[in-house]
């Protein structure tokens, strides 16, 4: 494995794939649900392999998240055992990145994620006690777990989950910090490719589904690969020191709004036919007084 796999994953998280042929060689396997490194198996691709099942979805989410705290446990064992200076900074970095992942793998569990393998191989370019290689692999692997967990909000937003919408935006923003953080290192210890360290206006999902990250981690060599083992969490204790906000946020829809994610008919009005009365220069009281008793307001 050669560090340009790990830069290419980089990259592609700034674009779109080009041509469905890349998009189906990337979506050739996937970790299916039967656990550990005989999971992972090759399923038809094509448009019907975009939507991934809610286990698949939580089952890839918590096998990643166990390979980060692994991961992570292995860097500060190793790069960052005696970190002094700018490179202290960057341990107590990686150390709370590490129980972030923690908290997230936890609640996954929770909500019945199984992961499909806690023994990971690490190759050779992710050489956890090489600093560049450290910082170097943590970007492009959360790249790559923001692209699942914006995969996995849209996902569970069409399917009307506001909850597990919720949570996977949620997590998707921790994800995002510990990619610019990480970009952020690699700057100051002098990598100026990775300037600027906040380089994107909106977070990227050039790979379609939770699925195609679970299958890109693999051809990585991170699962069923050739390199180190490892086993979850990792070598060294868990450190949350100064970690916050370890349970997801609570947001309701608007109320009135059901778990389906249906706009429902305001006290019998048929919204729909209000607004195109209105599109036709009639019907706007129709449509006004179904809008207020949306709002909870009393119609006029």
């Amino acid at each position: 494995m050669e560090l340009e796999h790990l830069e290419f994953i980089e990259r592609v998280n700034a674009k779109r794939f080009k041509d469905t042929v890349s998009r189906r060689r990337f979506m050739a396997g996937i970790l299916a649900a039967s656990g550990g490194a005989a999971g992972i198996a090759a399923i038809a691709t094509g448009p019907a392999a975009l939507a991934d099942s809610t286990s698949t979805i939580i089952n890839t989410a918590i096998t990643a998240e166990a390979l980060a705290v692994t991961y992570l446990g292995a860097a500060l064992a190793n790069a960052y055992a005696n970190a002094t200076g700018t490179d202290a900074t960057v341990k107590a970095i990686l150390t709370a990145a590490r129980a972030e992942e923690q908290d997230h793998y936890t609640y996954l569990q929770a909500a019945g994620a199984k992961p499909l393998t806690l023994t990971f191989t690490v190759p050779s370019s992710a050489n956890p006690a090489d600093k560049n290689a450290v910082l170097q692999t943590v970007a492009a692997a959360e790249g790559l777990f923001v692209n699942a967990y914006l995969a996995a909000t849209a996902q569970f937003a069409s399917g009307g989950n506001y909850k597990l919408a919720t949570v996977a935006a949620s997590i998707m923003g921790v994800e995002a910090e510990h990619r610019a953080l990480a970009r952020a290192a690699l700057v100051l210890g002098g990598n100026t490719s990775y300037a600027p360290p906040n380089n994107v206006a909106f977070e990227q999902a050039p790979l379609p589904s939770v699925s195609a990250v679970g299958q890109q981690l693999q051809q990585l060599g991170f699962i069923g690969g050739t390199g180190t083992s490892a086993t979850y969490p990792g070598p060294g204790s868990i450190d949350s020191t100064g970690v916050s906000g370890t349970v997801p946020p609570s947001i309701t829809p608007e109320v009135g709004m059901p778990s389906t994610g249906v706009n429902p008919q305001p006290d019998g009005v048929n919204l729909p036919s209000a607004l195109a009365g209105l599109a036709l220069g009639g019907g706007s009281a129709a449509l006004v007084s179904a809008l207020l008793r949306r709002r909870g307001h009393p119609a006029q």
